[in-house]
């Protein structure tokens, strides 16, 4: 069986459908929630070593990669994580939450690993 770190940055962004889909093909669901209170976007947590998992989905988020300030404390590692997973080989899926207008976030993160945005 296969592990799924997936990255849940609040209790609103469930993986929903995609982790269903992932079960169905054997996947272990591993959740990793960045805040415990998305009105105080603060993380100190310890992000998980990605290459301890068999694939990454990052899912989407009301905040930008490109307005750091309320998130300042913990998309660095984020995008560490993003990058040394796409380093090292490991698949990583992002996601949007479509009733989220501003959920743009993991994209932004994957196209920061990967030189999109600076």
């Amino acid at each position: 069986m296969g592990k799924a770190l997936v990255i849940e940055h609040d209790e609103t962004g469930p993986v929903g459908g995609v982790g269903e889909r992932l079960v169905e093909h054997g996947f272990e669901l591993h959740p990793f929630r960045v805040l415990d209170d998305p009105s105080d976007p603060v993380c100190t947590k310890e992000f998980p070593d990605p290459t301890n998992y068999d694939v990454v989905v990052v899912l989407g988020s009301p905040w930008s990669v490109c307005e750091k300030g309320p998130i300042e404390s913990w998309i660095d590692r984020e995008i560490d994580l993003v990058r040394n997973a796409h380093r090292s080989g490991t698949p990583v899926l992002n996601t949007q939450i479509p009733d989220r207008p501003r959920g743009v976030l993991r994209s932004s993160s994957i196209s920061t690993v990967l030189g999109a945005i600076p």
